[in-house]
């Protein structure tokens, strides 16, 4: 770090400029020449991610100790294995800690870090849409979710299932855009916190020249977790055999997001999770305790989505609400939006669309869903449709034939109402104004003539 407000990094090339005490320096080299038994100095830069002025700074404090026992000379490098008076030593710091990978940044470094790169992106509308393009989103819809965007505050989705809440939180992460740094560990009062997952956090392709090898450059991360979600997965994990802790979810999640799919239906009920993270939310600071007791601050640096199903006066009092700035309602579909759905499904899972497909496949769902049109059923049907045409060895078409097939599946054994293709829905039931199929389906027959010439010409 070179400023208060300038992010430095770059790799220390002298031990006066590392941010960790030299004895951490010495600890990982003993432990890690114990483990590989025969190396050079070199090979241990690439092994701890420290340069080679530094390791050779402790190879020489180690020899001088009589800790060490030099081979030979391979190339400008040393050849050396411990002593027996060294392997004592690096098997009893061994038996306190195994951490022997690259070398850690301070606690401060890492606060420091989060915080001087807490996102500031401010999105318009074109940018949402942007992000949003792969998905039927409306525009009072992106105009909601623009500002909470902006905010960088917790968002609230809520209503129905199937009804797309999940994946547009999911998608919000795209507006960042830019990349972050993320230290592989952080050294708390003597103990190793890994903070990157490789399960977790996507490394960007090329990393910057000359960045510290103890930092990973990547995109700005999503956590995701579900019904999983204990109370333990928001505390340090403690590995008894080797030692050392692993961060909780949201700390992996900082500089990002973390997003709680199917709310309230989790191990962690939803009045735990608000006592846990009452405070971070406001403050934007947790704080965790390791096993002997020491409490230390976390920086609380993301945007949390909340998406759920259930009804909100079910899962959090006026404290909790309160606290989540941004409420964004998810519901069913309109007609227009079902049927540009319905093509994109098709296109993309190679099935045959009809012009009666789209007022077919909403009057079946307005028959069998009292709450609308979810904009998950077109491409749920669409897939199922691809099964039983896989089935049966036919070409997948969207006909009523088919669609009656794949909705039996789908929906079980409930009652279908009969319904020809000139029928509409039960008349208790208001169909949403279709939009002509000649229209809808233009771009798709376009397609397939074009996929017919192409087969004729082969032929």
């Amino acid at each position: 770090m070179s400023s208060d407000t300038d992010l430095d990094i770059s790799a220390p090339t002298r031990s006066s400029a590392l941010d960790i005490s030299p004895s951490v320096v010495l600890e990982l080299f003993l432990r890690r020449t114990l483990i590989d038994d025969t190396v050079t100095v070199t090979h241990l830069t690439q092994a701890l991610g420290l340069s080679h002025p530094i390791l050779f700074e402790a190879f020489e404090t180690l020899r001088d100790r009589k800790m060490i026992d030099v081979k030979t000379m391979q190339g400008h490098d040393y050849l050396f294995c411990l002593t027996s008076i060294g392997r004592d030593y690096a098997r009893e710091l061994t038996s306190a800690c195994q951490y022997n990978g690259i070398a850690p940044v301070s606690l401060d470094t890492y606060v420091k870090a989060v915080r001087l790169q807490k996102a500031a992106l401010k999105v318009n509308r074109s940018a949402m849409a942007a992000a949003m393009s792969d998905l039927v989103v409306t525009t009072d819809m992106l105009d909601q979710l623009g500002p909470a965007f902006n905010s960088q505050h917790s968002i609230f989705f809520y209503g129905p299932a199937g009804t797309g809440k999940t994946s547009l939180a999911e998608r919000l992460v795209r507006l960042y855009g830019d990349w972050i740094v993320i230290p592989r560990a952080v050294m708390v009062d003597g103990q190793y916190v890994l903070i990157y997952d490789p399960t977790l956090h996507e490394p960007i392709a090329e990393q910057p020249a000359g960045l510290d090898p103890r930092w990973v450059a990547c995109t700005r991360p999503l956590v995701t977790v579900g019904g999983e979600l204990e109370a333990s997965a928001l505390q340090l994990q403690y590995d008894t055999v080797g030692r050392i802790y692993s961060a909780p979810l949201h700390v992996k999640a900082n500089n990002g997001m973390m997003l709680i799919d199917d709310f309230g239906r989790q191990v962690l009920t939803p009045q735990q999770l608000l006592n846990r993270w009452i405070y971070p939310l406001v403050k934007r600071v947790d704080f965790l305790t390791l096993a002997n007791g020491t409490k230390f601050g976390m920086p609380f640096e993301l945007m949390v989505a909340f998406s759920t199903n259930m009804d909100p006066d079910d899962l959090g009092d006026e404290a909790f609400f309160r606290r989540i700035q941004n409420k964004v309602y998810v519901g069913p579909v309109d007609a227009v939006s079902f049927d540009r759905i319905l093509v994109d499904a098709a296109l993309r899972l190679s099935v045959r669309l009809l012009p009666t497909s789209a007022p077919l496949l909403r009057a079946l769902c307005l028959r069998r869903d009292r709450v609308g049109l979810r904009a998950n059923y077109p491409n749920d049907l669409c897939k199922m449709i691809r099964s039983v045409a896989e089935y049966e060895e036919c070409e997948p078409i969207f006909d009523q034939e088919m669609l009656r097939k794949a909705a039996d599946l789908y929906w079980g054994n409930l009652p279908i109402s009969e319904a020809s293709d000139d029928e509409g829905p039960e008349p208790d039931v208001a169909l949403p104004p279709i939009i002509q199929p000649a229209v809808l389906m233009a771009p798709v027959v376009a397609r397939l003539a074009l996929e017919d010439r192409i087969e004729a010409a082969r032929v």
